[in-house]
Formats: structure tokens, sequence, C-alpha cells
């Protein structure tokens, strides 16, 4: 699901329609149908996904009842994802190792 997550936006990315893109990349025909119709339970996930992405709760949750929930938590992880390591923040500028003299 991950990976379809990151397939759907690549009609953006590449300023291509969705359906011209399916027929050049190599994927398995439920995916295909998925991203272009919104069809299958991916497909519908995908919709609860847009609904989330355009502040429609009501229209995610009838999708998916967990769906408000689910998505504060996946962007929670993301968010962990951009912490630095240990907490340390370099500053732009400085050296990391000290100077010896």
């Amino acid at each position: 699901m991950f990976t379809l997550g990151l397939i759907s936006v690549i009609d953006a990315l590449s300023e291509t329609p969705m359906r011209e893109l399916h027929a050049k990349l190599p994927l398995a025909p439920d995916i295909c149908e998925s991203l272009v119709e919104h069809k299958g339970r991916q497909g519908e996930l995908l919709e609860c996904l847009n609904a989330l992405e355009d502040k429609d709760l009501e229209k995610a949750e009838r999708i998916l009842p967990t769906a408000g929930r689910l998505y504060s938590s996946a962007l929670a992880w993301a968010h962990e994802g951009t912490e630095p390591p240990l907490g340390r923040r370099h500053s732009p500028g400085r050296s990391q190792r000290a100077d010896t003299g």
C-alpha cells in the first residue's frame, strides 16, 4: 500500500495523466485499476487518502472509520523521520569536530 501511495502521485510529478502513465509502467492490472479508476479495496483507500488530503474527514471516515486516527499516526511517524539523530541539531557553518589548536 505504501508503494501504491507513492506511485499515486507520479502523474503530478511527471505532469502526465495517470491513464497515459499506467500503460508505460510495468504494474499489475489491479494496481492500474486502483490508480486510474480507484476501484477495488486499494482504490478505495486511495480515495480515502485523497479525502484526507482535501481535509474531508467525513468522506474519509465513510470509507474507513479509523481514517482520521490512522492518518494522524502516519503523520507523526513521518515527522519522527525528520528529527535529527539523538535529538541533536547541527548548526549550519559550524564544524562538527572540535578545533585542536
